[in-house]
């Protein structure tokens, strides 16, 4: 029971986090765009795209759910390296 609880506080301060809400809307709102690429790009700037914004996500999540302010810190951090890596992929496309 306590562990349960201890994963829904740390659920609901995952929610709470703005990086991770604006990475799940870029992701719906990215997905449809990059799907209607060339099939020559489905290996190439489609696949990476897709992997980094998944990486946003995933790391804000795992940064969100740490117990230590460094670790939390560390896992948000690579997060928005990624999301400004992504900016750049969307400006250059």
């Amino acid at each position: 029971m306590k562990c349960e609880s201890l994963l829904i506080k740390k659920m609901h301060k995952l929610e709470n986090l703005k990086l991770w809400k604006k990475s799940i809307e870029l992701t719906k709102a990215i997905d449809p765009l990059v799907f209607a690429f060339p099939n020559e790009e489905k290996f190439g700037l489609r696949s990476q795209i897709i992997r980094s914004d998944d990486s946003v996500v995933s790391n804000s999540a795992e940064g969100a759910v740490r117990n230590l302010p460094k670790e939390m810190n560390y896992f948000l951090s690579i997060a928005d390296g990624l999301r400004t890596s992504n900016n750049l992929f969307y400006r250059i496309n």
